[in-house]
């Protein structure tokens, strides 16, 4: 889970077999958290390139 800053508040990443599943656990688990009051989903359909490294060494003092 990430803090986020703009429109959205949280970045939940779930990974669930099914969307069915996803619909469960964002209906009967992530609604009814005190405190949330809207969910907003994206779907991956597929994975082009993995965890990179941006180089920032350039940038230490």
């Amino acid at each position: 889970c990430w803090t986020m800053t703009g429109d959205y508040d949280f970045l939940l990443h779930v990974m669930v077999p099914s969307v069915d599943e996803l619909n469960a656990f964002v209906m009967h688990r992530l609604m009814r958290l005190d405190g949330v009051r809207d969910v907003h989903t994206q779907l991956v359909l597929q994975n082009i390139k993995g965890p990179g490294h941006v180089p920032l060494g350039h940038l230490r003092r």
